[in-house]
């Protein structure tokens, strides 16, 4: 009994507020894959209860793309008893504050240089496959826009159980 306590997970207590402009699938990623937990509109939120290295990732409903939830494309939650100790650290808290608190988590468009940017803005057009290869642009940007084009299209076709984002992500290496 004592050895199950020990490997025992902290609860971890989360708001996750959407402050991007996106409507945005929240999953939690498991080892199996990403699991669907909610979806979010601008400026909503969700109290979340968890486990500390519980990880979730955020997700762009019109275009796949992720996003980053306080800087990070994923977020891994820590126990409220750490989260409790780094607040009173910076000062958010008082010494005296003892009982569980629900961190703020914002959800925000990441910053992209301008070659992402404009590999979005031909994503967008609904260029094809085939009209990627007559862009004259380096292979490796070509490659980059036709996983940015299946990402769009995997977001917009699928419904939020299907496992195809999590397979999309491991191949491309979490970049869009």
């Amino acid at each position: 009994m004592a050895s199950r306590n020990r490997h025992r997970l902290d609860d971890a207590f989360y708001r996750f507020k959407n402050c991007s402009r996106f409507t945005v699938n929240v999953y939690w990623s498991t080892p199996s894959g990403l699991v669907y937990y909610n979806c979010l509109a601008s400026e909503q939120f969700l109290d979340v209860n968890t486990y500390e290295t519980h990880t979730w990732v955020f997700v762009n409903v019109e275009n796949g793309n992720r996003l980053w939830a306080d800087g990070c494309f994923e977020f891994c939650a820590n126990s409220w008893k750490k989260e409790l100790s780094l607040a009173k650290e910076s000062g958010l808290l008082d010494e005296s504050h003892l009982e569980p608190f629900r961190k703020l988590v914002k959800i925000t468009y990441p910053m992209h240089n301008l070659t992402h940017l404009a590999m979005e803005a031909v994503r967008d057009t609904n260029i094809s496959f085939e009209d990627v290869d007559k862009l004259e642009i380096p292979v490796t940007l070509q490659s980059d826009l036709r996983k940015m084009i299946l990402t769009k299209r995997c977001a917009q076709l699928h419904n939020r159980e299907c496992n195809c984002l999590t397979k999309l992500f491991k191949i491309f290496n979490h970049q869009f």
